[in-house]
């Protein structure tokens, strides 16, 4: 009887330590954004990028849209996301062309020369930008457009008419609630 009560008891604490780790577990993935809120070819869109990037985004078009209207917002949003979108189709085509080595080396030259710019430096000042932010949610995908852009130039193509085309073979998956990918395209409910 005293065996069977010891190892109720166990099984009781082990029980509790498990489930407070689970717990414990969840609220660090929910708190730091460490979850997905999209899936594309298989790569993961983190929260954390996806937030952080509608920050940035948010703090730089503030003055130029009015930021209290809910529509602006949302297209705001939408536009990040389906821009994050767009970069794993740009990463796909830039990865034919050039290693992700050259590709982050000409990234990380074009930054640092846009961060000694003291006009670019005024500007984020300017917006609240952090030039930490700028450097990881801003300059990248900008700096890639512009490679790609050259790029398509050369082939006798523009971006906009190569993205549309590039979204048709993406596979996306939008965890986000009210939220779909719909003809290449993010969409609102």
């Amino acid at each position: 009887m005293k065996k069977i009560f010891l190892l109720n008891k166990v099984t009781f604490l082990w029980t509790i330590l498990i489930f407070s780790g689970i717990v414990f577990a969840v609220l660090i993935i929910w708190t730091f954004n460490l979850y997905p809120v999209a899936f594309v070819n298989y790569r993961p869109i983190m929260a954390y990028t996806y937030f952080n990037s509608v920050n940035v985004s948010e703090k730089y078009y503030g003055n130029m849209i009015n930021m209290s209207d809910a529509s602006n917002i949302k297209t705001l949003r939408q536009a990040v996301l389906q821009g994050l979108i767009d970069e794993v189709a740009i990463d796909k085509r830039l990865s034919q062309d050039m290693t992700s080595a050259e590709v982050q080396s000409k990234i990380d030259s074009q930054s640092k020369s846009l961060i000694n710019d003291p006009n670019v430096q005024k500007g984020l000042s300017q917006r609240s930008i952090s030039i930490s932010d700028a450097e990881k949610y801003f300059f990248p995908i900008a700096i890639k457009n512009e490679i790609l852009t050259g790029q398509l130039e050369l082939e006798g193509k523009d971006l906009t008419s190569w993205l549309v085309g590039a979204r048709k073979d993406l596979k996306v998956v939008i965890l986000l609630p009210g939220v779909n990918w719909i003809s290449g395209e993010v969409k609102f409910d």
